[in-house]
Parts: structure tokens; sequence; C-alpha cells
């Protein structure tokens, strides 16, 4: 699953959690979102990601995101 952020970079994966009602998936940011119509908006989900968090309607919801640590920054001993 996919998302766009303005200030996520590129290549992180975020968790996202829907705080109505404690679903969570993880996203990929591929894309920079830029002058989004509505400023209450802070990122952009994928279709699948709105269906398996149960975005209300119009697709939106209160979330909280988690910026997952990548793979350079664990190491495993």
């Amino acid at each position: 699953m996919t998302a766009s952020h303005a200030r996520i970079p590129v290549g992180t994966h975020v968790k996202v959690t829907n705080v109505e009602n404690g679903k969570s998936v993880v996203v990929l940011v591929n894309d920079h979102m830029s002058g989004h119509r509505h400023r209450k908006i802070i990122m952009d989900v994928s279709q699948q990601a709105c269906k398996e968090l149960e975005f209300g309607k119009g697709g939106e919801a209160k979330v909280k995101l988690e910026v997952e640590p990548s793979n350079s920054d664990t190491s495993s001993h």
C-alpha cells in the first residue's frame, strides 16, 4: 500500500493508525504531496489502505503516523 506526504521522504515506510477504531496499516511513501486543497489533510493513502483502515465517508479520518525504522537503522546482532 502506498501514500503521499508533504514532508516525509519518498521511500519511507509509515504506520498509519485510524484513531477512531485502532486499525493500522504500513504504507510506503511513494509520492510528494504538495499544495493540497485542504490543510487538514496530512497524508493521502491508497484506496486499499483506506479500505483496511475503514475510513469514513469521503475517505477521511483522524490518524496517527509513525515512521517505521529502515533496514539500515536496525542492526542484527
